[in-house]
C-alpha cells in the first residue's frame, strides 16, 4: 500500500510539498504551476527535417534556395533560408 510519508522520506522532500504536488497533479495533470516554454516554437516538424535530410542525401550540392522551394512545393511549408540552414547544421 502506498504511504505518502514513506514516499516523502524515500525521495527526501518535505511532506507539505508532496501534498501540494499531488493536489496540483489531481487538478491539472501537471506537476509544475505552468509548463516551461523555452525559446520559440519550432517552424519545421520532424517530417520536414527528414524531408530536408532526404533532399540533401539525394543531392549534396543543393542550394538553400532550392531546399526552400522544394519544402514549399512538396510539404507546403513556407520558411526562411536561415531557418533551413540552422536546421541542417544542428
Amino acid at each position: 500500500m502506498f504511504i505518502l510519508h514513506d514516499a516523502c522520506q524515500a525521495i527526501s522532500i518535505w511532506e507539505g510539498l508532496q501534498y501540494g504536488l499531488l493536489s496540483r497533479w489531481r487538478r491539472s495533470g501537471l506537476l509544475v504551476a505552468r509548463p516551461l516554454n523555452i525559446g520559440c516554437p519550432r517552424e519545421l516538424s520532424v517530417l520536414d527535417c527528414a524531408f530536408l535530410e532526404g533532399c540533401i542525401a539525394h543531392r549534396p550540392d543543393i542550394y538553400l534556395s532550392e531546399l526552400q522551394e522544394k519544402l514549399e512545393d512538396s510539404r507546403g511549408v513556407i520558411t526562411s533560408m536561415s531557418t533551413i540552414q540552422q536546421t541542417i547544421l544542428c
